[in-house]
């Protein structure tokens, strides 16, 4: 029973553990980071490594033939891109964001004047990431230089999602994937099956006519040079 109640509380942390990503892009820099409940992994900038030898290409190895992707599945699947979009945007959660921009110029007017489109611009993107996310903490800050040392821009912050909402939005995104596939290949087999009671006909490579003849029940082959003599 003990061991039971262990690992449950071990699966109950597991799910609540946040996973996110945090960073920082602007004027001076670029920086990002992987979170993984308290353990922080930096993967910008990365530090330098040594280079590596390149490999040998293998010419026996034939390349694999790629499927095509036709527009009916393109269409057929864009709906469950926009719901798992939608599911994962509704579960992330914004801890924190910055957005710091500093107009400079040494005509006063010229300065002014970008502070002010800098308020106008960034009251928009605030209003659109609020309606659109759930943030927690924000820090926007918007000033002007008129000594002309050169403008300052910094956008960054913190966003993360627990890891029972990410299989969630996984497993609801897979079902939707499996119907979307049923469907199509439903569609599919309906179309099959029309073309079959119609009796159309198909000719095939090797020059060989197969026509479909209701009237004996059967098929009627004819070679390419018997039926032009007929």
């Amino acid at each position: 029973m003990l061991i039971l109640a262990v690992a449950a509380l071990i699966l109950l942390g597991i799910l609540l553990l946040p996973l996110g990503v945090s960073g920082s892009a602007g004027t001076e820099g670029m920086s990002l980071a992987a979170n993984i409940g308290p353990v922080k992994l930096r993967l910008l900038p990365r530090e330098k490594s040594r280079p590596k030898k390149p490999k040998k290409k293998d010419s026996s190895k034939k390349p694999k033939a790629k499927k095509k992707i036709t527009a009916e599945q393109i269409f057929a699947y864009i709906p469950v891109g926009a719901r798992a979009f939608g599911r994962f945007r509704r579960k992330l959660r914004v801890d924190e964001l910055r957005l710091w921009y500093q107009a400079s110029s040494d005509d006063p007017a010229d300065a002014a004047l970008c502070y002010g489109r800098a308020c106008a611009a960034v009251g928009a993107a605030l209003g659109a990431l609020s309606a659109a996310f759930d943030i927690r903490e924000r820090d926007v800050r918007v000033s002007v230089d008129f000594s002309g040392n050169g403008q300052r821009v910094l956008a960054g912050g913190k966003m993360s999602i627990r890891v029972w909402q990410l299989l969630y939005v996984g497993a609801a995104s897979a079902i939707d994937f499996l119907r979307a596939t049923k469907r199509l290949d439903n569609k599919h087999k309906i179309k099959s099956e029309r073309n079959e009671g119609n009796g159309t006909s198909d000719r095939r490579y090797d020059g060989e006519d197969h026509v479909e003849n209701k009237g004996d029940g059967g098929r009627q082959h004819h070679r390419g040079d018997a039926y032009n003599n007929a």
